[in-house]
């Protein structure tokens, strides 16, 4: 592809994860926690029957865990919840807009993390933690699992280097940043308070880039479904460059969502944490006995986005376009439940949630902008106007009185 076309990359949503799409996206992992965590991690009835899982006002999703049960350390462990994307990607640029997550909690230890899920060699493949913090933490922690070789950058970032060597076989504890002190509400209790943000991660053959943005400082480009990475400033964490080839170390990744307790990070750091460690003699001894302390301890999840990066083709070039890695699925939606809109930038409605502002309008959802290349040939117009309102949208695709009618402002 001619160089003269790279710096009109643009990036397309692929994937939107929202509601009961997410939930039927995503597995529900049932099995032993591989960091020796305190936890019961329960299958998607279970965790209904239980309320630990539920689709709130706004089409938010909350995962949380069993914040009344009081529990013996000779138990499996807190019932909690992990989700486990069914799609893999390599390569993408991944928005996460959460409302709510576990409040900073003696004994918690919440993620939102990446990893290669095809291979039984961990860490093959590589695992990254996008959002993930232990006990009474107020700072995230961003950071990086991969085979021995891969090293940190020395700069290009603003967070706070701890290890800088990513190797995590035979014990080693693999690279991580903290989030910079000039983000005071990056996690837990502070993030909270802030209404919640966005967590954002660009990816692509050289770098694996992270950013957090509280919700009075979301880019406007994120909230209209037009993200542009190269104006958010320099990354909080940044893996990948001469001393970690990306793509050796990270591909195949599926996108996690968990609450753990105890395991080797909380409960490793139960004795460091005065203020933890004062409550009881062990971390499974704690989060068995106080399930009061947990009632916080949930995710709200607005949405979760994924766009692959577009890379317009030359009016005479009618070759697809093959530059970059699709997911191997995209989330399926009930037709009647979808509405589709493109709209120019200009002219988006001004954002409260979702990639473009709107939770919903009767019973449809807006899940963001979609460009197309072919002409939408699923599509029947039924109405092109340059004063279009989302009302009208819905009016004359319900008018038109097919499943997958559209309408198109420009």
């Amino acid at each position: 592809m001619a160089s003269s076309t790279l710096s009109n990359v643009t990036y397309a949503l692929s994937s939107h994860y929202a509601g009961a799409s997410l939930l039927s996206s995503f597995d529900f992992f049932t099995g032993d926690d591989r960091s020796n965590g305190f936890v019961n991690y329960l299958d998607e009835n279970s965790a209904m029957a239980h309320g630990l899982v539920s689709v709130q006002e706004g089409n938010h999703v909350r995962l949380g865990v069993d914040s009344t049960t009081v529990l013996s350390t000779n138990d499996t462990g807190r019932p909690s919840v992990m989700l486990t994307s069914r799609d893999s990607f390599t390569h993408g640029l991944f928005i996460a807009d959460f409302e709510h997550m576990p409040a900073s909690s003696c004994g918690s230890w919440p993620s939102f993390w990446a990893f290669n899920n095809n291979t039984d060699a961990w860490p093959k493949g590589g695992e990254i933690g996008i959002v993930e913090g232990a006990n009474n933490a107020i700072r995230n922690l961003y950071s990086a699992h991969t085979d021995s070789g891969c090293a940190l950058p020395e700069g290009g970032f603003l967070g706070s280097q701890g290890s800088e060597q990513c190797d995590s076989q035979k014990g080693q504890i693999g690279c991580n940043y903290a989030a910079p002190a000039r983000d005071p509400t990056s996690y837990g209790d502070a993030f909270n308070a802030a209404g919640g943000g966005v967590y954002a991660l660009e990816w692509d053959d050289e770098f694996l880039k992270m950013w957090h943005f509280p919700r009075a400082g979301v880019p406007a480009d994120i909230q209209v479904g037009r993200p542009q990475p190269s104006g958010w400033g320099l990354p909080h964490a940044l893996f990948g460059g001469s001393g970690c080839d990306a793509d050796t170390y990270f591909y195949n990744m599926s996108l996690v969502l968990n609450i753990n307790f105890c395991g080797n990070y909380a409960g490793g750091l139960w004795r460091e944490t005065e203020s933890c460690g004062k409550l009881a003699s062990t971390c499974e001894a704690y989060v068995a006995g106080h399930p009061e302390a947990y009632t916080e301890a949930y995710w709200d999840v607005r949405y979760i986005d994924v766009y692959q990066k577009k890379v317009p083709r030359a009016k005479s070039d009618s070759r697809p376009d093959s530059s970059s890695p699709r997911p191997s699925a995209r989330p399926q939606l009930a037709a009647h439940n979808v509405l589709t809109k493109t709209v120019t930038l200009s002219k988006a409605p001004a954002p409260t949630t979702g990639p473009l502002g709107l939770k919903t309008i009767g019973r449809y959802v807006l899940l963001g902008c979609f460009e197309s290349d072919d002409g939408y040939p699923t599509f029947d117009e039924a109405m092109n106007s340059t004063s279009m309102t989302n009302s009208m949208c819905i009016s004359k695709c319900t008018a038109a009185g097919k499943r997958y009618s559209g309408v198109q402002a420009e």
